[in-house]
């Protein structure tokens, strides 16, 4: 939140705890990305219904920000909601054979030419796992291949993937994928951490990135 402010004020807003059985990548994407605002957790991992907005104002005595804040927030869980509950209605597979209809490249056709180029080198791979002593089971690699772009597919990413850029195995767990595909690798962007900003009051302590992201909240 960096200089995007003149007068920062920080609203503390709430929002149904129903909504805490999405998975996290979708509550912070929506909080952070959406609105600016920062997560909260307490203790390692654990998301409570809250968060921090903040407002360039010099107070909000009347609630009224925090009102604004947590209607908006409500409506945009409620269709990240609608979107995941959809999504799940489909296996992986379903969702992976829309990957055609999903360009690449202009000059190297769809996401599904895009697989069928990456299995052969999957294969390619697997002699040198094994001679290296590491069990690999060829069956799951190809299939972890066939599905591994086939979130792209997803009402969700697409609603809210641009801005994200997150990949889990969430997608593969609700989808109904086999045990052995869930654990593909994960590929995340790095970057540098940033600068951590703590504050302490009586009973509770909280630290909060420079940016919107996660506070953590200690009892």
């Amino acid at each position: 939140m960096t200089q995007t402010v003149e007068w920062p004020h920080v609203v503390a807003g709430e929002f149904d705890a129903t909504f805490l059985d999405l998975p996290q990548e979708i509550l912070v994407t929506a909080m952070r990305h959406r609105q600016k605002a920062f997560s909260l957790t307490r203790g390692p991992g654990r998301l409570v219904n809250r968060f921090l907005a903040v407002a360039d104002a010099q107070g909000d005595p009347q609630g009224l920000i925090r009102k604004g804040n947590e209607r908006v927030l409500r409506a945009r869980l409620a269709d990240a909601r609608f979107f995941w509950e959809e999504d799940r209605r489909q296996p992986l597979r379903a969702h992976a054979a829309g990957l055609a209809r999903i360009t690449f490249h202009e000059r190297l056709g769809s996401y599904a030419r895009k697989i069928e180029r990456m299995l052969p080198l999957a294969a390619a791979v697997l002699p040198a796992f094994e001679r290296a002593g590491l069990a690999v089971d060829g069956i799951a690699a190809h299939e972890a291949v066939r599905l591994c772009k086939a979130d792209l597919t997803t009402q969700m990413v697409k609603a809210m993937g641009s801005a994200t850029k997150w990949r889990s195995r969430s997608p593969a767990i609700t989808c109904r994928a086999e045990p052995t595909t869930r654990s593909r690798p994960r590929w995340r962007r790095r970057w540098s951490p940033s600068p951590i900003v703590s504050t302490r009051s009586r009973g509770s302590s909280c630290s909060a990135s420079c940016r919107p992201g996660r506070a953590i909240l200690t009892d």
